[in-house]
């Protein structure tokens, strides 16, 4: 099986990068390189997957990589650096 992704957006701030997961608020990333928080992102991903199965819960389905930003991103006004599909392996998402 193919690996999940999913989308996120990566922010400049003065102190460095933010990456934000439009489907997964809880889960922000911050990052002193554009490179780090890409690498960053992917290691946050499987974290969350991991505390949410031992809370019995499973991450939401990935939005479309076009996905319109959420309300929540998109009051921000910011013009995101970058958007990306995070992968995560099925096997660690527990679907």
């Amino acid at each position: 099986m193919d690996q999940l992704g999913y989308p996120a957006v990566i922010y400049d701030d003065l102190d460095g990068f933010e990456v934000y997961f439009l489907d997964l608020p809880d889960c922000p990333v911050t990052a002193d390189s554009l490179e780090e928080a890409r690498l960053s992102a992917v290691e946050a991903l499987a974290d969350y997957a991991e505390l949410l199965a031992e809370e019995g819960e499973t991450l939401p389905p990935p939005s479309p990589a076009d996905a319109p930003l959420p309300d929540w991103l998109a009051e921000d006004h910011r013009e995101p650096v970058e958007r990306l599909l995070v992968p995560l392996e099925p096997s660690t998402a527990s679907l």
